[in-house]
């Protein structure tokens, strides 16, 4: 009977090393970061910001001395893989994580707020999850619908201090522009023709270069997310855009350097 119990013992002990090691492989097949989805191989910690990586960054935030940019490091057509940069006042990399929302709704004392993606999040310990201390996710589930609106041309942008001025051309139909193809664009676009003029704090707009369009997003009627994408065709809009950023974030990073 003594003997039974033994080998019952060591059996048991045996099947709960078995489990220890494999509960052990997936934990480390989770959490290593391959080259492939490393952030810091892409851009490494140390490095200086470019304009090249400002005008691939889909969110511009300035919070304090810190600017925040959302950047998608997926080189595939179909994954997004949305990544938060952390630039100091030197506008030098300090820390980078894996976001799994897509976009910065606000900052309040450090916490950081938006809208939870499920998918996103079950993929987040294959990417890097370098929050800096200072910070925290706070990121809620959206449970109501969500729609896309595009009625507006963007002729100009300017940039003063935390706030874009946009130069626009509509329509009064708010769908005018949604599913708009630059090789139709001129009878897709024939219904703007009312002048507005609109302005936003930088950190509220998203931008998309690769598909020429800057959105908004806020909560309108029936508990729907509505995404107002506005249309840039014009490529100098985008370079006048970028050069304005660009000089003023110089222009404070040098401040910054002189005050050291």
């Amino acid at each position: 009977m003594l003997l039974r119990e033994v080998t019952l013992n060591q059996d048991k002990h045996i099947s709960d090393m078995k489990l220890c090691i494999y509960s052990l492989f997936i934990l480390l097949c989770f959490s290593c970061v391959s080259d492939k989805n490393d952030v810091y191989k892409a851009i490494p910690r140390g490095s200086h910001l470019t304009k090249e990586l400002l005008e691939h960054s889909e969110q511009i935030v300035q919070n304090k001395k810190d600017l925040i940019l959302i950047l998608n490091i997926s080189k595939d057509w179909d994954i997004y893989n949305p990544h938060l940069l952390f630039f100091d006042s030197t506008l030098t990399l300090y820390s980078a994580c894996y976001f799994p929302s897509e976009k910065i709704d606000s900052i309040k004392d450090g916490k950081i707020y938006g809208f939870l993606n499920e998918s996103r999040y079950e993929r987040k310990n294959w990417y890097r999850n370098d929050l800096p201390v200072k910070y925290k996710l706070y990121l809620s589930n959206w449970n109501g619908g969500s729609e896309k609106r595009s009625n507006k041309i963007i002729e100009k942008m300017v940039f003063e201090f935390d706030k874009v001025r946009l130069y626009v051309r509509k329509s009064e139909d708010v769908y005018a522009g949604v599913g708009w193809e630059k090789t139709n664009a001129d009878s897709a676009f024939s219904s703007f023709i009312l002048s507005d003029t609109l302005e936003y704090p930088i950190s509220e707009l998203f931008f998309d270069k690769k598909n020429s369009t800057i959105s908004t997003r806020n909560i309108g009627s029936g508990n729907r997310l509505v995404w107002d994408q506005m249309i840039v065709i014009n490529e100098s809009v985008w370079k006048d855009f970028y050069d304005q950023v660009w000089l003023q974030l110089s222009s404070i990073c040098m401040g910054s350097a002189r005050a050291n």
